[in-house]
Formats: C-alpha cells, structure tokens, sequence
C-alpha cells in the first residue's frame, strides 16, 4: 500500500497536485486495531468486514478533508 501511496504522491507532486493522504486520519481512530465482533457488526471505527467505515469515521474524513481544502484552497467549508 504505502508503494501506491508513494506513487500517487509523486506524480500528483509532478503535476503541482495536492493529495488528501487519509492515512493521518486512519492512524487517529480509537480502538486500532478494530476488531468488530458479531454481536457488534459496526465498532467505531469499521463494520465487521474490516474495510468499510462506520458513519463516525465517514464524519471523521469529512471533517479532515473540509479542513484541509479550507487550508490549502481559502475556502470556508464547514468543519463543524
């Protein structure tokens, strides 16, 4: 993975692109590692499968990402 992060840093970087790296908000989350349990599909962080966020982390991302256009492009999303 980190070899595709690589990349991508690199040729958005080659481009005067900006990249959105979720890997800062990942390495946040409580409870990592997550193990959901089957009585408890949805932990707080990812659903029992281990890939897909739980609406408190989809939030999460959505409030790092509004502040990171905020910062790199003067807007003023909302971060509530």
């Amino acid at each position: 993975m980190e070899g595709y992060n690589a990349t991508i840093r690199e040729l958005a970087a080659a481009r005067g692109m900006l990249v959105f790296d979720v890997n800062g908000v990942l390495a946040q989350l409580r409870g990592r590692p997550l193990i959901p349990s089957a009585s408890a599909p949805f932990g707080s962080s990812f659903s029992l499968d281990g890939v897909h966020p739980s609406a408190s982390t989809h939030r999460r991302f959505a409030f790092e990402l509004a502040r990171f256009i905020n910062a790199n492009f003067g807007t003023n999303l909302r971060t509530w």
